[in-house]
């Protein structure tokens, strides 16, 4: 049983630090890799099915679900906007929540008609991961967390941050820029003060600055 395992996990998974966490798991619970697990960019993500077999098969009977709940926060059809919560419990009288979410944004085509069913699956993925210490996603949260990773970045309309803005003052320095020069580059966006430039300009300012040439360096 182990050399087969081992054989699956190596012919589905691209390094070695991701064969032994899929290893890992499958070898702890029975999981299949080729069924169980999804890989995808070279991560690997376990199913909810894969969390279901877990939960119903623990080696520990102690362990396994004795009652899945669900409970239904936000139910808006016409804006197919969804919220779930499953509530894991266990045979040993331990307790496991999760929150799931399912938008427009954060669903693929494929379940675009299917919003209530996908954040109650979410909802449970989440629980089970919970329950028995599952650090890789499930696939099912993909889209939803990737949603999440985007709402956090700024926006191109926003000003950079004083980090972005000592950067350039750091690349004008060791290209001896002088203020005046930088004034005049970020005059052709429109702006007066680098404390003003937006995220969307910054690249193409630094790379005007990185191409420039001056005598002076400038004082911080």
């Amino acid at each position: 049983m182990e050399k087969t395992l081992t054989s699956s996990v190596e012919n589905f998974t691209p390094s070695k630090i991701v064969t032994q966490t899929v290893k890992f798991y499958a070898e702890k619970y029975g999981l299949v890799p080729s069924i169980h697990f999804v890989f995808l960019g070279g991560n690997p993500y376990i199913t909810s099915d894969g969390l279901l077999w877990i939960g119903n098969n623990h080696p520990d009977k102690n362990k396994r679900i004795a009652v899945v709940k669900t409970d239904v926060l936000k139910a808006d059809f016409e804006k197919n906007q969804f919220i779930v919560k499953a509530t894991i419990y266990l045979n040993n009288g331990q307790q496991y929540e999760g929150i799931g979410t399912a938008t427009k944004e954060n669903v693929t085509k494929i379940t675009a008609n299917h919003g209530l069913e996908m954040a109650e699956t979410r909802a449970v993925s989440r629980a089970l991961r919970k329950a028995y210490a599952i650090g890789m996603p499930a696939i099912e949260e993909l889209k939803e967390e990737k949603t999440q990773e985007e709402k956090a970045r700024k926006s191109p309309e926003e000003v950079i941050s004083e980090a972005q803005r000592k950067r350039l003052f750091a690349i004008a320095n060791k290209n001896n820029i002088q203020k005046e020069h930088i004034k005049k580059i970020i005059q052709k966006y429109g702006y007066e003060s680098t404390k003003n430039i937006k995220i969307k300009d910054y690249d193409k300012i630094i790379e005007l600055i990185k191409n420039s040439q001056s005598e002076e360096a400038i004082e911080f």
